[in-house]
C-alpha cells in the first residue's frame, strides 16, 4: 500500500510504499533532469580540457580560444582560427659565391716548382756538398782532398750551367752570376793548387764567399714566387 510521505527520511515499514503529493513529485523531478543536465556538461567540460591537454602538448604549450569554429572542430583543442604562415626553424639562406679571381702569378709558380723539381734542387745540393767538402779539407790542410773537392766542384758547376735556366728574370741573374763565380773558384782552385800559389787559393775563397751571396739572393727570389 502506498501512504503519504510522512515528514523526515525514516524509511517506510515492510510492505509500505511512500508517495509524494503532486506538486511536490513534479518538483523533484525537475530537479532531477537539472542534476544530469549538469552532469552531461561536466563529462563534455572533461573531453574539452584533456584535448586542450593533448593539443597544448603537442603545440608547445598554446592557449586555444573557445570559439564556434573550435567546437565545430572534431579535433578538440587544435584552434582554426589561427594559421602559421612562416616555418618556426626557417632554412638559412646560402650565401652568394664570392667570384674567384685568376692567380696572375701562378703560371711564373708552376714554372719555378717545376724547374726547381726537375733538377735545380739537385743541381743546388750538389754545389752545397762540394762547398762542405771544402771547408773541412781546408780546416785539415788536406791538399789532395782539396784537389778532388775542387775538381768536384767544378764539374758540378758546369752541370748547372746547363741546365735550363730559372724561368724568373731576377731569379736567374743572381744563379748565372753564382754559378760563374763558382766555376772561378772552382778554376783558381785548381792552378792554385797546381802551383803552389796561396794568392790563387784565398782568390778562390773570395770568390766562392761571393757566389754564396748571390745564391742565397736567387733563393730569396724563389721564396719570393712562392708567396705571391
Amino acid at each position: 500500500m502506498s501512504y503519504p510521505q510522512p515528514p523526515g527520511d525514516e524509511p517506510p515499514p515492510t510492505g509500505v510504499t511512500y508517495t509524494r503529493p503532486p506538486e511536490q513529485q513534479a518538483a523533484l523531478d525537475a530537479q532531477n533532469r537539472k542534476n544530469r543536465s549538469k552532469g552531461c556538461g561536466c563529462l563534455a567540460l572533461v573531453a574539452t580540457v584533456i584535448g586542450i591537454g593533448i593539443a597544448a602538448a603537442a603545440g608547445g604549450g598554446d592557449k586555444t580560444e573557445n570559439t564556434a569554429s573550435n567546437q565545430a572542430n572534431p579535433n578538440v583543442g587544435i584552434s582554426t582560427t589561427k594559421v602559421i604562415t612562416t616555418s618556426p626553424n626557417p632554412k638559412p639562406t646560402a650565401p652568394k659565391p664570392t667570384p674567384t679571381k685568376a692567380d696572375p702569378n701562378l703560371a711564373l709558380k708552376r714554372a719555378i716548382t717545376s724547374w726547381w723539381n726537375g733538377g735545380g734542387s739537385d743541381k743546388a745540393s750538389a754545389i752545397e756538398t762540394d762547398f762542405n767538402s771544402i771547408t773541412t779539407d781546408s780546416g785539415n790542410q788536406d791538399v789532395n782532398g782539396l784537389d778532388n773537392d775542387c775538381s768536384s766542384l767544378s764539374a758540378d758547376v758546369t752541370a748547372a750551367q746547363e741546365y735550363r735556366p730559372i724561368p724568373d728574370k731576377a731569379a736567374q741573374s743572381h744563379w748565372r752570376k753564382a754559378l760563374n763565380l763558382y766555376a772561378s773558384a772552382a778554376s783558381d782552385c785548381l792552378i792554385g793548387i797546381a802551383g803552389n800559389d796561396a794568392s790563387l787559393i784565398v782568390k778562390s775563397s773570395r770568390e766562392i764567399g761571393a757566389g754564396v751571396a748571390q745564391l742565397n739572393q736567387t733563393t730569396a727570389r724563389i721564396t719570393e714566387i712562392a708567396a705571391l
